[in-house]
């Protein structure tokens, strides 16, 4: 019952392993909002233990430093095991957010803002 959900990614790896980030309802904190996980292909889905930090419309995945990244207007967090738990990455906020094959991550925001992302190890 999440109503809106920006992007589903699946691991590259893993197909059984899928991610949403999910708006929810559109006015105000509510459970159907943040980012979920399914390890069965979908049947079932659980919400992060440690979510990120805000509404993230967009993820991806870096191949090769096995991190997801997650933006949205107020932030940018990281998460370091499968998208258990997310840490802050960085305050500016983008809409989009899009990793190459080698690992190479660009996120896209408002007033033509881009930039390249890189985690730390």
């Amino acid at each position: 019952d999440s109503q809106q959900i920006g992007r589903i990614l699946v691991d590259p790896n893993d197909p059984d392993l899928a991610y949403v980030a999910a708006l929810g309802h559109p006015y105000g904190p509510n459970a159907q909002r943040g980012v979920f996980r399914t390890r069965d292909g979908g049947k079932t889905w659980s919400a992060a233990q440690v979510p990120p930090a805000g509404y993230r419309s967009c993820a991806a995945f870096l191949p090769g430093a096995e991190v997801w990244i997650a933006v949205g207007p107020s932030g940018t967090d990281v998460s370091r095991d499968d998208g258990a738990t997310w840490s802050a990455l960085d305050p500016a906020g983008y809409h989009v957010v899009s990793a190459a094959r080698d690992g190479t991550c660009f996120a896209a925001g408002a007033a033509g803002r881009a930039a390249r992302l890189v985690p730390r190890q």
